[in-house]
């Protein structure tokens, strides 16, 4: 029944504390759609992400900046650095890990701290759909997935 609808919760910080869910609902065939997507690509296999699941959405072109503090976030920024690849931002809503999340580009560490703290720039460079969660990774702290790609149709897209 929903399988053409995307769900996007955006958490928004209201006098820097307190979270606001605010639910946008996108249809493939909403007369005004803001996004609109087109099917995964079929591919034979999926691929594997790093992910780096948070309490908020990220969209593609959207430049998100993080503290990284955790060992397993910390491990899966410096295999990103070390390797040019990318990291998926899963959104987490009540206590479950969502079906699409959003591939993430790390553009600069901006600072690194004496403890392995970082402050660190990324962006969104696409969105995914999980084939299958991996709560940790193999041989690593994080989790990742199995994913497969979706073709965003920039072409559909409403200014606001």
């Amino acid at each position: 029944m929903f399988e053409d609808v995307w769900v996007a919760c955006n958490f928004v910080k209201i006098r820097g504390r307190t979270p606001l869910i605010v639910y946008s609902f996108f249809h493939n065939f909403c007369p005004h759609p803001i996004f609109k997507y087109s099917q995964p690509s079929k591919r034979s296999m999926t691929d594997f992400l790093p992910l780096f699941p948070l309490k908020l959405v990220v969209f593609p072109g959207e430049q998100l900046n993080l503290h990284i503090f955790e060992p397993r976030y910390r491990q899966l920024i410096n295999e990103c650095e070390a390797n040019d690849s990318t990291f998926g931002v899963a959104s987490y809503i009540d206590h479950k890990v969502m079906q699409t999340g959003t591939e993430m580009r790390l553009v600069s560490i901006e600072k690194r701290f004496e403890s392995g703290e970082m402050d660190i720039k990324t962006e969104g460079v696409g969105v995914y759909t999980i084939q299958k969660f991996y709560k940790t990774a193999p041989d690593k702290l994080f989790a990742g997935a199995e994913v497969e790609s979706i073709n965003v149709d920039h072409k559909s897209d409403v200014i606001l």
